[in-house]
């Protein structure tokens, strides 16, 4: 059986949308199941990737997870390089404006615009709202003039502030790494203002009724040996380009 697969979620741009799709080459050989690209790319939701029977392996948000029935399995996590994440499979939002902005806290914000991705997303959603709510029940009312959404990616919620069309906006922890990794230049015309507290990253899941393909694979010792060197190789790609590592669940 083949599966589809997705890493939209963390393809900050061609380059590193390729070395995640390397990494998921080596885990399809380690296992044995195929693996092919979904089709369904931005702004089309993720979430109809999500609810697919056939999902065979894809970055997936923790709230559509629980709320989804049947419950698909997690396989794996990343564990973003740093102190922030600490070792551990966890991520946070960062509170983004214009480097060249006046903007140094994030209460300097309040009365201006805000960017936000998805009502589905945690970093571009849900953990903001729970960051602004103290604020906003001291305030007893709108904390910014206007919000700006669905942009739907962190690549959208940067956007936002590059066209002027918000003043600050949430970026995915792990996403805003990749960015300073891969895109310096690009990272340098933001700075942060706040940071949410840490939370589960995003997993790499699979549908719940496909797990047996996985499971039914049977390996002779020579694929054993290829399956060893893959996973080291596949080590190699998530600390050189992906900036982390794999933490099995």
């Amino acid at each position: 059986m083949t599966l589809v697969s997705s890493h939209r979620m963390y393809d900050v741009n061609p380059t590193v949308a390729e070395h995640w799709q390397e990494l998921y080459d080596r885990i399809s050989k380690m296992s044995g199941v195929p693996l092919v690209p979904s089709d369904i790319r931005p702004p089309a939701p993720i979430s109809a990737l999500w609810s697919r029977p056939d999902m065979g392996l894809a970055q997936m948000c923790g709230w559509p997870y629980y709320c989804a029935d049947p419950r698909p399995k997690a396989l794996a996590a990343p564990v973003p390089k740093g102190i922030l994440a600490a070792g551990k499979p966890v991520y946070w939002t960062e509170m983004v404006v214009r480097a060249d902005s006046s903007f140094e806290s994030l209460e300097d914000t309040f009365g201006h615009r805000l960017a936000w991705t998805t009502p589905g997303s945690h970093s571009g959603y849900n953990a903001p709202r729970r960051l602004l709510a103290k604020s906003y029940a001291e305030c007893g009312g709108p904390l910014f003039s206007r919000t700006h959404g669905p942009v739907i990616t962190p690549r959208g919620a940067i956007e936002a502030l590059l066209d002027d069309r918000a003043d600050i906006a949430p970026v995915d922890g792990f996403y805003f790494l990749l960015l300073k990794r891969h895109e310096p230049e690009l990272a340098k015309k933001f700075r942060t203002v706040m940071r949410t507290p840490t939370s589960p990253i995003l997993w790499l899941s699979l549908a719940g009724g496909v797990g047996r393909h996985f499971r039914e694979t049977r390996r002779s010792p020579d694929q054993c040996a290829v399956a060893g060197s893959q996973g080291r190789r596949l080590r190699a790609i998530a600390r050189r380009a992906l900036h982390c590592r794999i933490r099995q669940s």
